[in-house]
């Protein structure tokens, strides 16, 4: 390939991948019906936002709730304006951030690439900001978290985008730019107000920890001073204050439940029944870099070896070290952070992936050839673990929902077919690498190649979860369920909180003999809930027509109770009843 034909051929491919992405990550989003919980959850406040015209106070099945803030259900609401409710509306803000972190990764590698010569960010300069997007594009984790319904991504985004403008306002003074470092940074605290927006105050404490640790190990005093601190304040406090005082002014209750016990309790309690190890997310963060974990290790040897002599005198680090401690800190703080904690989910650690594809994306424009096709086989023996595993244990989770065994079986196929696919690609990618071998540089096809097949790997696996619509999600439930529902008909929920079945049927629903989170709405309106099963017949005795959702075991109770119903639908799990009279022709 000569010097002319190779930027053309490059600039094609980079053109197909460009339309690739764009056609799976957001031409995908309606295919798989919302699941339970998250997913349907963050699509039924929004909304509900819509139906009622509140913007301020957040509800999901008419009561108050206080969990999180109110950003992302702003952004689903507006979609659900426009477009109207649908899964990929619910999903869109997920998708849109999850795309746009990509394109920041890349956008801050080209800036703080472009005129370094040190070894922390050496390698082929100009490839390293595609190779730091390429990954985090095509890292499992991240194609699932923007994918899935949840708030994570959106905080993962701001965050990302705070550290993101802190690195490029600190690389601005460097270069004796002083109007770019103050609007960097002023970027900076309104990425982190928007975090705060998106989750609540783990958007500044984090950001906030990771530099006060990155300015003790360093001694750097002076980054106090280029902080903006009063334009900083002032812009975050101009983001993030006027919803806290409204809802507070219309909710007295909102302060002491959102800062005390949504922030301090849920952190030291294991009351959410969210607890996990301390090595919870180990397994989390190896799995969900694939295929790039085994460059993980070596970075972070690299890491080790580089910065810790350099810390012995920080005043002479070098300010290309400074950058890589900063994402170290970065990445090890929030880690660290969230296993000491007793509330864990696989998506908390989710902001810690671009930083991650950052400091592993020189490492990759350095591999050499020889080296090269010892990762890739490495993914192979990993990829091909995790499809072993899954082939041995997943039948003991299909024993434990035999309603839905058949299904089951064919996700399990689909597993195994999409890590059979990176399977094969790494292997492939290994070979590339080897016959290579002589060559300097990396071949970039084998990359190309193994990013691609992951990308489409981690989407197959995405898509083809749609098979476990019926036992995942609501859609089929509340389907059956429509030829019943009339506008006035109420739907009760009995010991059991479908938030799936809300959004499909677009109504609240009364809750009976049920709390677990929506216990601070119960509490605040008493009146819009049944409080035991004994109420619950009377007032099924007095409808004309009226839905319930029930758990199994709970059918003899309100039999007993002598309730009269026809079963509409049934699994393993749920059970939808009606008044008997109730039917489509009557």
């Amino acid at each position: 390939m000569n010097s002319v034909t190779a930027p053309i051929t490059w600039r094609r491919w980079l053109s197909v991948c460009l339309l690739l992405f764009i056609a799976l990550w957001f031409g995908t989003l309606e295919v798989r019906d919302l699941i339970r919980t998250d997913e349907t959850r963050y699509a039924e406040i929004p909304r509900e936002m819509v139906a009622s015209g509140d913007w301020i106070t957040p509800r999901l099945s008419d009561l108050k709730y206080f969990e999180k803030p109110p950003l992302q259900y702003w952004a689903t609401a507006a979609a659900f304006t426009a477009f109207g409710p649908a899964a990929w509306t619910a999903r869109l803000w997920t998708a849109l951030t999850g795309a746009l972190a990509i394109w920041l990764t890349w956008f801050t590698l080209r800036r703080l690439t472009s005129s370094t010569t040190t070894p922390n960010l050496a390698g082929t300069a100009s490839a390293i900001p595609w190779l730091g997007a390429g990954m985090l594009a095509s890292s499992l984790f991240w194609i699932g978290g923007g994918h899935i319904n949840s708030l994570d991504m959106g905080l993962s985004f701001f965050m990302h985008a705070t550290l993101c403008c802190l690195l490029l306002a600190l690389h601005a003074d460097h270069t004796h730019a002083p109007l770019q470092a103050r609007r960097w940074m002023l970027a900076s605290w309104a990425s982190m107000a928007l975090a705060v927006m998106s989750k609540g105050l783990i958007g500044i404490v984090l950001p906030g920890g990771v530099l006060v640790v990155y300015i003790l190990l360093t001694r750097d005093w002076r980054c106090l001073r280029r902080l903006e601190w009063l334009r900083g304040l002032a812009l975050f406090f101009a983001i993030t204050a006027p919803w806290f005082i409204l809802v507070s002014l219309r909710n007295p209750e909102f302060p002491e439940f959102f800062f005390i016990h949504e922030h301090f309790q849920r952190f030291v309690s294991k009351g959410h029944r969210r607890e996990g190890p301390p090595w919870y997310f180990i397994p989390i963060l190896l799995a969900g870099l694939l295929p790039w974990t085994s460059w993980l290790f070596k970075a972070l040897w690299q890491g080790v070896c580089q910065l810790l002599p350099a810390l012995k005198r920080p005043q002479a680090m070098p300010f290309e070290q400074r950058q890589t401690l900063l994402l170290w800190l970065w990445v090890g703080l929030i880690f660290v952070f969230f296993s000491v904690s007793s509330s864990k989910l696989p998506g908390y650690i989710l902001p810690i992936f671009p930083a991650l594809c950052m400091l592993l994306a020189p490492q990759l424009a350095a591999t050499a050839n020889r080296s090269l096709r010892w990762h890739a086989l490495a993914v192979t023996v990993v990829t091909g673990i995790f499809a072993a595993a899954i082939a041995l244990l997943y039948p003991q989770q299909i024993n434990k929902d035999l309603f839905y065994r058949d299904l089951y079986w064919q996700y399990a196929e689909i597993l195994l077919l999409c890590l059979g696919l990176l399977v094969t690609a790494s292997a492939i990618t290994a070979w590339l690498a080897h016959r290579h071998r002589q060559q300097p540089q990396p071949s970039w096809s084998a990359y190309l190649l193994l990013g691609l097949a992951s990308f489409v790997a981690g989407h197959g696996i995405l898509l083809g979860h749609q098979v476990l619509s019926p036992s995942s999600s609501a859609r089929v439930m509340a389907q059956t369920l429509s030829p019943y529902l009339e506008t006035d008909t109420p739907l009760y929920s009995v010991d059991i909180f479908e938030h799936g079945l809300l959004f499909y049927t677009q109504r609240p629903a009364i809750l009976v003999a049920t709390k677990d989170e929506m216990y601070l709405g119960v509490a605040q309106e008493p009146h819009k809930q049944i409080p035991d099963l004994a109420q619950f017949a009377q007032r099924w005795q007095q409808e004309k027509k009226a839905i319930a959702l029930v758990k199994p075991d709970r059918l003899p109770e309100l039999t007993a109770l002598g309730v009269k119903f026809d079963i509409r639908y049934q699994d393993q799990r749920r059970i939808l009843i009606s008044k008997p009279l109730t039917s489509p022709t009557q």
